[in-house]
């Protein structure tokens, strides 16, 4: 890529010469990405066939879409080099690149109690994931999904609920009845766009009943989160 680049782009300095031979202050330069950190913008960078450690990004935006083997801009003032971004020749399947990443957890709790109590926002949390923020990430649309297999531990007839959660926030509850000894199969979901969502988001999967269903081997809950993080700004 570079060579057929440099076809395209002249040397900087021709543009700015005068005539004489003079170094003009401004000078620009190809780039070749050795190693690239995109949460940190650490870098390695192979300028006029020397390696460069950690050169400054004008535009920090590129920082999350830049990987080894790119080709970069490099302009240099005087004795400092700064990277403009990436050189992406027209028609390059480059040019659909995207400030995005992805995150996923999956969590399994089993042989858990399930407690009486009538407000979903405090019921019991039977399961819970996380999943880490990319540090430049400011918003990510969240998908939960909890399944859960339940056990009637009690007497007679019985109400249970189940809900997900994102960060504290309660998604689509279900509710079921079970007779005595009955084992019930339930399934439900949440999704929601968070805005600047911090280091890390959250997923619990709650459940509730109408009275208390004690442990049993046969209680198994499971949750299934996923995240699609961007940069906005």
């Amino acid at each position: 890529m570079t060579s057929s680049l440099a076809s395209v782009i002249p040397p900087f300095d021709s543009l700015l010469s005068n005539g004489t031979d003079k170094q003009p202050p401004l000078d620009f330069h190809q780039g070749l990405v050795q190693t690239w950190d995109q949460d940190t913008g650490a870098n390695v960078v192979i300028v006029a066939g020397s390696e460069v450690v950690n050169l400054p990004v004008l535009n920090s935006s590129d920082i999350v879409i830049i990987n080894p083997g790119d080709t970069v801009g490099i302009l240099k003032y005087r004795n400092t080099y700064f990277i403009l971004g990436r050189i992406v020749l027209p028609g390059s399947n480059q040019l659909g690149n995207a400030a995005i990443a992805f995150g996923a957890s999956t969590k399994r709790n089993t042989n858990f109690t399930i407690t009486t109590n009538a407000l979903a926002t405090s019921a019991s949390d039977v399961v819970t994931a996380l999943i880490d923020v990319p540090p430049w990430a400011d918003e990510a649309l969240v998908l939960v999904q909890m399944d859960a297999t339940l056990t009637n531990t009690t007497a007679g007839l019985s109400f249970v609920a189940i809900m997900p959660t994102i960060n504290g926030i309660v998604g689509t509850g279900l509710i079921e009845d079970a007779v005595a000894g009955e084992i019930t199969s339930m399934s439900a979901s949440a999704s929601q766009i968070v805005s600047n969502p911090g280091s890390q988001i959250n997923f619990t999967g709650r459940a509730t009943a109408t009275a208390t269903w004690t442990a049993n081997v046969n209680n198994h809950a499971y949750i299934q989160a996923t995240a699609i993080f961007r940069r906005v700004t």
